[in-house]
Order: structure tokens, then sequence, then C-alpha cells
């Protein structure tokens, strides 16, 4: 919640990367909620509950009752099917992907999800919103994995079947980093979190 968001932005300014005005200008600009009634003037929302699709529905039926009409109503999914969750909406053309990756408060890469439905205005705007946020915002299609985890797939894969084979975490690791990658494909699964994996599998 609030204390891992104002970590953050403090820990930055700890390490000299922001001004410490620019980072509390950040957080006083938050407002904290529960309450779905409290989107009622939001122009662009974006939901980023885990990725179970049932609750992904639940959510965006949620909000559906509660925002304008012309409230763009985005996921930020890694891979779930964005148009089977902008049915649920009454006007799916305010609906597409918006894909952060983690962690989003220093990866620059956006991927933008067009759906079948989406408008052209909701295309340009989450575009428009990308830029305003000083993303690297690009568009795909709504397919299996998008772009970023359709590559990641296969990479990730045969990290666990050289796991299964008898490689341990840590040469895994040092191959992966000593090749280039930023980090290996153990510690980016700890980062997205191990559990989010299970609950996929749990509910599919």
């Amino acid at each position: 919640g609030m204390k891992s968001i104002t970590n953050i932005w403090m820990g930055a300014v700890k390490k000299g990367r922001m001004p410490e005005a620019k980072a509390k200008g950040f957080l006083a600009a938050i407002k904290p909620t529960l309450a779905f009634e409290d989107f009622a003037d939001c122009d662009i929302i974006v939901e980023a509950v885990p990725e179970i699709m049932s609750l992904k529905k639940e959510v965006f039926e949620a909000i559906d009752k509660h925002t304008r009409p012309d409230t763009l109503i985005c996921t930020n999914t890694s891979g779930l099917n964005i148009d089977e969750i902008a049915a649920v909406l009454k006007d799916p053309s305010r609906c597409m992907g918006t894909h952060f990756f983690s962690p989003a408060n220093v990866m620059l890469l956006l991927e933008n999800v067009k759906t079948a439905k989406a408008s052209d205005k909701t295309v340009a705007t989450c575009m428009a919103f990308g830029k305003m946020l000083g993303k690297k915002a690009v568009l795909v299609g709504n397919c299996d994995g998008f772009v970023g985890n359709r590559m990641l797939a296969p990479y990730a894969s045969q990290a666990s079947t050289l796991l299964e084979e008898g490689a341990t975490i840590e040469q895994i690791e040092r191959v992966a980093t000593g090749f280039g990658m930023a980090m290996g494909p153990m510690s980016l699964g700890d980062l997205v979190g191990q559990e989010l994996f299970w609950k996929q599998r749990k509910a599919a």
C-alpha cells in the first residue's frame, strides 16, 4: 500500500535520484481508497489485481458501475485475454491493456494492448498516457503473452528445465547475468511473485 509507495520514492531521494520536494509532491497526489465510489471522476483507471480472470471481471464490473461513461478502464494484465475482461463492461470500446513491466517505477516499457472493440480515442489516449508518464509505449495486439511475456516464456521454461535437471539456482542466475541479462530468470520470478504463477495454475 502507501507504505511501499512511500519507501520507493523516499528511497530514490536517499539515493540522490530525485529531489525530496518532487517525491513528496508525488505522494501528496495519491488518494488511497477502498471504495469504488471514489473513482467517480477519474479519467483513466488501470486495474492491477492478481492474474485471476474471475477476479479481474469482478473488479471491472464494480468499476463500471461507479465511473463516468467516458472513463477509460484499463488492465495491467500480463497475459490474460483482455477481450474477455472487457466483455463485462457496458461499453467495451473504453477498455484496453496497459501492461507496465516490473518494477513499474523503473522499467520504461509499456505494452498498450489493443482489444477488438477499443475505439481510436481509447488507443490514442493510452499511447499519450504512456508518453506523459515517460514510458516507451508500444502498441501490440491481444494475443497470448502479448510481446514481452511471449518472448520471456521459452526463456523461463528453459531455466526451470535446467533446475529440474540438476543445475543450481546460482548457476542459472550466473549464466544469465554473464550473458548480459539485468537479472536472472529466478530473480525475475521472485520480483514478479512466485505466488502469482501458483494462483494462475490453480485458477486454470
